[in-house]
């Protein structure tokens, strides 16, 4: 009776380390499209109040880690349990770098003041619009151990990497024609960055999941996709 107890206690533990990735992932994506609208809308009080929610995913991450290690010290989990464990901690640890660039392109729309650079704007908003898709088909892909759609994730990354290079030197061209532009189109490089970095870490997101559910890497394990392992 105690052994069943303990198997309980332990699957609700996993449970809610779940739960907390799940709520991280919502609320880094809320952060993106929030940083959009704010840098799309020239709004500066919703870029305001985006950058001060980042608090609510550090706040979550700190929930991930202790249930990390409490699981790891008093389980000892093997096998799948301890995946999907570790996995948790790495994603968390990425979802909250995500939800930090997210709150720097909110703070970089701040410095744009009335210009309104119609074109690299537009290019960096699909570029955001991108990256949520790609953050919603990991969620996806980890509340149903499906690696096809945290595959799907990883390989989008190359547009955002496409629109990246588009966008910068765009942005480039744009300084070099108006040069009293430079502190709006500088801030629009550092929010171009930006989310070429979360895309990294959304595709960091999706090994994870496919890590989780074949006990395989990606992309070196790529061929094992149709085959994977519990």
């Amino acid at each position: 009776m105690e052994k069943e107890h303990t198997y309980k206690v332990f699957d609700e533990e996993l449970r809610q380390l779940t739960q907390a990735i799940n709520r991280m992932m919502a609320l880094a994506d809320s952060q993106l499209k929030s940083s959009m609208q704010a840098l799309q809308e020239h709004d500066a009080d919703l870029a305001k109040r985006t950058m001060e929610r980042d608090v609510k995913v550090n706040e979550l991450q700190k929930v991930v880690d202790g249930c990390t290690l409490r699981l790891l010290a008093m389980r000892q989990p093997f096998a799948k349990d301890l995946r999907q464990i570790l996995t948790a901690g790495r994603m968390a640890a990425d979802i909250e770098r995500i939800a930090d660039y997210a709150s720097n392109v909110a703070g970089h729309s701040l410095k744009l003041g009335g210009r309104k650079i119609q074109k690299p704007v537009e290019l960096i908003v699909r570029m955001g619009t991108i990256a949520s898709e790609m953050l919603n088909q990991v969620y996806r892909a980890y509340q149903s151990a499906d690696v096809k759609e945290a595959v799907a994730a990883w390989r989008r990354d190359r547009e955002i990497d496409e629109l990246y290079g588009e966008a910068y030197e765009g942005l480039s061209q744009y300084i070099a024609d108006e040069p009293e532009c430079i502190d709006p189109c500088l801030a629009l490089v550092h929010a171009v960055r930006a989310l070429e970095r979360i895309g990294d870490h959304i595709t960091n997101l999706a090994e994870q999941v496919y890590f989780q559910v074949t006990g395989r890497v990606y992309p070196e394990a790529e061929d094992m996709t149709d085959n994977p392992s519990s």
